[in-house]
C-alpha cells in the first residue's frame, strides 16, 4: 500500500482486517524468488504513524510496527457479533483513555500518542495505571485528543 499514515488513518479504523507480511513485501519476495516468508491473517491494533520517514501500523499477533507496504486489506463479508463487540470495546477503551487524560493530565505512551506528536524519549514519564501500557506522559492539547 502506498499510503501515508494520515491517509491510512482516514480510511481504515483500528480493527481493520489485514494480511500482514512482517518480514518481506510479497512483491519484492517474488522479484528475488523467495517463497517462504511470514504471513499473518490478522487485524490492526493501532492507528498508523511514522517511524522515521516510513508509515507503519501495529497488528494483532506481532510486536512492533509493520510498514504499510507490507499490509494488504482483507475483504470481509460481514462483521460477526464478536467482532462488533471487540470493535466497540476498543472504541470505548479509546474514549475512556481520552477521559482519563482529561482528568489526570497524563496519557499512556501508545502509537496513537506518538502519532499525535508525543515524544517518548524526551517527555517526563511515570508508571501507567493501565496494565496494557508500561508508562504514561503528561498530556498536551495535541496528545490528549
Amino acid at each position: 500500500m502506498n499510503l501515508t499514515a494520515e491517509q491510512w488513518n482516514e480510511r481504515y479504523p483500528i480493527g481493520t482486517p489485514v494480511t500482514a507480511y512482517p518480514g518481506i513485501n510479497p512483491a519484492y519476495a517474488a522479484e528475488i524468488g523467495a517463497t517462504d516468508y511470514p504471513r499473518l491473517e490478522t487485524r490492526t491494533r493501532s492507528v498508523a504513524w511514522n517511524l522515521g520517514p516510513e508509515p507503519v501500523v501495529m497488528v494483532e499477533g506481532y510486536a512492533g510496527g509493520i510498514h504499510l507496504e507490507h499490509i494488504d486489506l482483507r475483504v470481509q463479508a460481514e462483521e460477526t457479533y464478536d467482532q462488533k463487540c471487540e470493535r466497540l470495546r476498543l472504541a470505548g477503551a479509546a474514549e475512556l483513555s481520552r477521559r482519563y487524560a482529561e482528568r489526570s493530565g497524563w496519557v499512556v505512551c501508545s502509537p496513537e500518542w506518538l502519532a499525535a506528536g508525543g515524544d517518548c524519549r524526551n517527555a517526563p514519564r511515570r508508571s501507567s495505571a493501565d496494565p496494557r501500557y508500561s508508562h504514561e506522559h503528561p498530556a498536551t492539547e495535541e496528545t490528549a485528543r
